[in-house]
């Protein structure tokens, strides 16, 4: 998922890894394990931290571009013994510089210029003690520009343990979240129409006509006959001859309208004889 660089450091005889400054993101598969966003917090350890912006029915929360959403990282030591909490730091977000990461709630647009002025937002956060039973908060923000996917992973370095957290943020504009269906799409069973068979009603046969052989007895016949419209001898003739009549040279009107695509249906018709 992200691709490491790995130093030593030794402190009193004890080597710790240290995480270098580039971070490559190879690719957050969360559709094929998505306990890369949703993660069992009860088997990482002493030190509990809960997961920012959680999945809904396990996929990306959405959001509005241009505009700035906040959700709250709780830490908490279950332990009655101190922990270091040496570094909490974003160590890679996609795009750059989206997330940001702060020990206080994030003021909203409105806010006035003094509460502005007081806030500090950063990409990592200084080391701490965690005391016994102590819980404290950071607030993530994402402030998407455009549209698309925004993702971020999350480094908490706590006591002798590294754990990471994996936030994948989907940007809309406002228009598109009116227009998304409040549920996924499901299609219904096909109901067959039920019919009451528990009566009958006899049918009345067909009558037939006169001098019809035995063959065609069974054979429905239409009650009403079309009429029959022959083709003009003189539309016969000049096609026999390879010419067209004169009404197809001349510029379609509201007068002649009927009499032209009639012509047309006979020669159509002569063609296919």
């Amino acid at each position: 998922m992200a691709g490491e660089k790995m130093g030593g450091l030794q402190s009193d005889g004890e080597e710790y890894s240290v995480i270098g400054d580039e971070a490559d993101v190879v690719h957050i598969d969360y559709q094929d394990d998505p306990s890369v966003l949703d993660v069992d917090v009860s088997n990482e350890g002493p030190v509990v931290i809960s997961c920012p912006f959680p999945t809904v029915e396990g996929k990306p929360r959405s959001i509005v571009a241009g505009e700035t959403a906040v959700d709250v990282i709780t830490v908490t030591n279950t332990t009655d013994d101190p922990i270091d909490l040496w570094a909490v730091k974003i160590y890679t977000s996609t795009p750059s510089e989206s997330f940001a990461l702060s020990l206080t709630e994030p003021p909203s647009d409105k806010s006035d210029e003094a509460t502005l002025s007081f806030f500090f937002e950063t990409m990592s956060l200084e080391d701490r003690v965690l005391q016994g039973g102590q819980t404290i908060q950071i607030w993530l923000s994402c402030k998407p520009k455009d549209i698309g996917l925004h993702t971020c992973i999350i480094h908490f370095d706590a006591g002798n343990k590294m754990i990471e957290r994996v936030v994948v943020l989907l940007a809309d504009d406002k228009l598109s979240q009116l227009l998304a269906p409040s549920r996924p799409y499901n299609r219904g069973p096909r109901r067959r129409a039920a019919f009451n068979t528990d009566k009958f009603v006899r049918g009345v046969p067909v009558p037939e006509k006169r001098g019809t052989q035995g063959s065609k007895r069974g054979v429905r016949g239409s009650k009403y006959g079309l009429p029959e419209f022959p083709i003009p001898e003189e539309v016969k003739r000049l096609v026999e001859n390879k010419q067209l009549p004169d009404i197809l040279f001349q510029q379609l009107s509201s007068e002649n309208y009927v009499t032209f695509f009639t012509t047309l249906l006979n020669i159509e018709e002569l063609h296919i004889k």
